[in-house]
């Protein structure tokens, strides 16, 4: 199988996956802000986005609109390290995806001016928590999306590769109660590196010393305070079997 290929078989699961993940969100799902007029796309259209709201993480974001998008589901979509977002938009089929079930993509993309090999920073406590950096970056672009184009905000799923994935699972720690559910391909847990270097660590050697408990207890400690659930489902989809 060449790559494109396999991106292709990826997406095909991972929608799937989010068909299975269609449960509404309780009432503490933040209410989307009001629309944006300068953010609005033809339905159909592919475009880039400048002004969507709080960008403190300076990323880029592009959304794909079809039409009858309105009270459909919403997707996120993170790149990994090095690639074009909407290239591998398109590339792994979301694109067609969101054209023929009617949905709203968002594709979020990093610059290198925030990392050198494009990578979205899970690592970086700065960039991953609440309210802060990328994290907030890729909350605003929903609550512009779903306030703008009309998307369900009871069925709004993220779902990312590699380092996007890391970063898929961030937000959903970060921002429980803005997500159903989430795909992770070839990712890393929430709290596993806590800078550049580790990041490098744990990718090619996993933490096998912290227990369940202390794993889950990273993920309540991103959450915002008193959460208590229900948290967004996750799909996790890692190695060659």
């Amino acid at each position: 199988m060449t790559w494109s290929d396999n991106l292709r078989a990826i997406g095909r699961g991972i929608r799937i996956a989010a068909r299975v993940f269609r449960t509404k969100r309780p009432e503490t799902v933040p209410a989307p802000g009001a629309p944006l007029p300068e953010i609005a796309a033809a339905p159909g259209e592919l475009r880039a986005i400048e002004a969507f709201g709080d960008n403190p993480g300076n990323l880029l974001m592009s959304a794909f609109v079809p039409g009858g998008a309105a009270g459909k589901p919403l997707v996120v979509l993170l790149h990994g390290c090095g690639q074009d977002a909407v290239q591998f938009a398109g590339d792994s089929g979301w694109i067609a995806a969101a054209d023929r079930l009617g949905f709203t993509l968002i594709i979020p993309e990093q610059t290198s001016k925030n990392n050198a090999a494009r990578c979205f920073q899970w690592f970086s406590l700065d960039n991953t928590r609440r309210s802060r950096g990328e994290a907030a970056s890729i909350a605003a672009m929903v609550h512009a999306a779903t306030g703008t184009f009309g998307s369900d905000p009871g069925r709004v799923f993220i779902a990312g590769l590699s380092a996007g994935a890391a970063m898929a699972a961030a937000m959903l720690a970060a921002y429980p109660d803005l997500f159903a559910a989430g795909a992770a391909v070839a990712g890393l847990p929430v709290g596993t590196a806590q800078s550049g270097l580790s990041a490098i660590r744990r990718m090619a050697s996993p933490d096998t010393r912290r227990t369940t408990a202390q794993w889950v207890a990273a993920v309540h400690t991103a959450a915002p305070p008193g959460f208590a659930g229900p948290w967004p489902r996750l799909s996790v989809w890692h190695g060659q079997a």
